[in-house]
C-alpha cells in the first residue's frame, strides 16, 4: 500500500461485525486494514485483508475511475465498502463475481479513483474496475496471460498490463534483444518487474521457501520513504512533496489463512493466523495498531555454539 503518510489499524472483525451493508444469508469474519485518522479509525473503510475462508481483497489506485450512477433497482454501496462487502460475504472469487450482479457500487466521498483485487485459496482472482460508468470484472486464473498473470498494480487499467507483458515477451523473442529490467516505481514497470522476477524463481520446495520468495518479490517493488524518483505521485497534488511511500506490505497464505505483514518502521515479518481468532457472531472486535511496538529484530546470541577446534 503506497500513499502519503497514514496510520492504520488492523481489525479482527467477527461474522456479524459489518455495518451499513445489505443483509446476507451467510457472513464471514475477517482481518482487515483500516486507515486511522488521529486517535480513531475510519469505520468502515477496509482497504485490504483476508477472511476466514482464505479470500483476500485489496484496494489500489486507478485514476479516472468513473462509477455508474445510483441504481433504482439494486442496492447501492459506496466503493469504500467494497472490501468489507467482499470479505464478509464470500468464500471465493467466483462467488464475488456472482454477487456483483446483485449490487451497484457508486463513488464514495472517502475514496475516489480506485480498483480492487480479490483472490482465493484455489489461485483464482478478480480485478474489478469502473471505466466510463461501466463495471468491468476481469477474471485472472494466473494462466500465463490467457486470463492474467496473477499480478495487479495501479494504473493503467488491468488489460493494459496484460498486453504489456505480452509485448515484453515478444521483445524477448527478437534477435539481438536488448531488454532491460524495468527499474522505476511506476505501476507498469512494477508489474513487469514482478512478472520477470517471479518467472525466474525456482519452484519452492518448502513453505518457508515460498514465503521468502514472496519477500524477495515484495522487496523489488517496495517504495522507500523520501523523495524517490519514478513514482506515480500526482505532481499537482500534495503527493508532489515526496511523502508517498509503501506504508505496509502483506503476504497472503490463502490456503493456510495466514497473513505476514511489515511496515516502514518494522521490516520484520509479523504473522497473523486468522484461525486463532474467535470470529463467531457476538465475539468482540479486536484491534492492533500497525506500528505497534513489536520486536523489530531477533537476538541470535543464544544460538551461538562452541566452535570446533581448528
Amino acid at each position: 500500500m503506497d500513499l502519503n503518510y497514514m496510520q492504520f489499524d488492523i481489525l479482527a472483525v467477527p461474522r456479524d461485525g459489518t455495518t451499513g451493508l445489505p443483509k446476507a444469508n451467510k457472513t464471514y469474519g475477517f482481518v482487515g486494514w483500516v486507515p486511522r485518522l488521529g486517535p480513531i479509525h475510519v469505520d468502515r473503510y477496509v482497504v485490504g485483508g483476508m477472511n476466514e475462508k482464505g479470500l483476500s481483497c485489496d484496494m489500489q489506485h486507478l485514476p479516472n475511475t468513473v462509477h455508474p450512477p445510483k441504481s433504482k433497482t439494486l442496492p447501492n454501496i459506496a466503493a469504500s465498502q467494497f472490501c468489507e462487502w467482499a470479505l464478509s460475504r464470500f468464500s471465493s472469487a467466483e462467488e464475488v463475481a456472482e454477487g456483483m450482479k446483485s449490487v451497484n457500487f457508486i463513488e464514495s466521498i472517502l475514496i475516489k479513483d480506485q480498483h480492487f483485487s480479490v483472490r482465493d485459496e484455489v489461485g483464482h482472482s478478480l480485478v474489478i474496475e469502473w471505466i466510463d460508468g461501466n463495471t468491468n470484472i476481469n477474471i485472472d486464473h494466473n494462466d500465463d496471460g490467457k486470463t492474467g498473470y496473477g499480478i495487479m498494480t495501479n494504473q493503467p487499467p488491468y488489460q493494459f498490463h496484460i498486453e504489456n507483458v505480452k509485448h515484453m515477451k515478444f521483445k524477448q523473442t527478437c534477435a539481438r534483444t536488448a531488454l532491460a529490467i524495468p527499474g522505476s516505481f511506476y505501476p507498469d514497470e512494477r508489474y513487469l518487474r514482478i512478472f520477470m522476477f517471479r518467472e525466474g524463481m525456482p519452484e519452492p520446495k518448502t513453505y518457508r521457501e515460498a514465503v521468502m520468495q514472496a519477500v524477495h518479490v515484495l522487496n523489488s517493488i517496495t517504495l522507500p520513504m523520501g523523495t524517490q524518483m519514478g513514482t506515480d505521485a500526482d505532481g499537482k497534488s500534495s503527493e508532489a512533496g515526496g511523502t508517498e511511500y509503501t506504508l505496509y506490505g502483506v503476504i497472503y497464505d490463502h490456503k493456510g489463512k495466514v497473513l505476514y505483514y511489515r511496515t516502514p518502521g518494522n521490516q520484520s515479518l509479523q504473522r497473523i493466523r486468522i484461525n486463532d481468532f474467535d470470529l463467531s457472531k457476538g465475539a468482540k472486535e479486536l484491534k492492533l495498531h500497525s506500528e505497534s511496538d513489536l520486536e523489530w529484530y531477533v537476538d541470535v546470541n543464544a544460538a551461538f555454539k562452541t566452535a570446533m577446534p581448528m
